[in-house]
């Protein structure tokens, strides 16, 4: 069966979730979970929560909480990776700035001058650029293709759910071809951006 693809390669960084987050749990690029308001306790909870961030545009969000952690990391390291010369450049021109002007800059916003320290703070900004990045490449998927938001209430209302053990997949009748994975941590449930299911490995004869 071929799966929905989420994301076309990797995705405005908006504002945060209004309701109280999970404390028990970090913030991914700077946006708690918050599973009272986004319950993902079982694969149908989870692509609810999916369709209502999508719904109230919720870009944001939905990449950093929803979707597979794993993939989508590898995404955003690849992209801030090819960021990286440009963000130098911005910080560098920035430091030497606050260099002319230090009194108008607060102490804990100044960029360092130790190669180490701002070595990190560019990985930092870069890893930040490519998150916007890829939030914005999902809205414009989206924008392009509203049949996936639809598939996905489709699959809700009266999809055929399988589960099998951490993993969980959604199909319909009426979506012939297409299947929407989810996958699970231990702790919650997350969609995963594949087309279809990984290959078996095949036994040594």
């Amino acid at each position: 069966m071929r799966g929905l693809w989420i994301l076309p390669v990797v995705l405005i960084l908006a504002s945060g979730v209004s309701a109280q987050p999970n404390a028990d749990e970090k913030p991914r690029y700077g946006i708690a979970p918050n599973t009272d308001l986004y319950p993902q306790t079982t694969p149908k909870a989870a692509l609810e929560s999916a369709i209502k961030l999508l719904e109230n545009k919720r870009y944001d969000y939905f990449v950093a909480q929803i979707l597979d952690p794993g993939v989508l990391e590898a995404k955003i390291r690849d992209r801030a990776q090819r960021l990286e010369a440009v963000v130098e450049r911005d910080l560098l021109r920035k430091r030497d700035e606050q260099k002319a002007s230090p009194d108008s800059v607060p102490a804990r916003e100044k960029l360092s001058i130790e190669p180490k320290e701002f070595a990190a703070a560019i990985a930092a900004e870069a890893q930040v650029r490519s998150f916007k990045f890829v939030v914005r490449d999902l809205q414009a998927q989206l924008d392009e293709y509203p049949e996936n938001l639809k598939a996905f209430r489709k699959f809700l209302a009266d999809g055929q759910l399988a589960e099998a053990g951490a993993t969980a997949s959604f199909t319909h009748k009426d979506i012939p071809g297409k299947t929407l994975y989810l996958k699970n941590n231990g702790k919650r449930w997350f969609l995963e951006n594949k087309q279809a299911d990984e290959p078996k490995a095949t036994p040594d004869k």
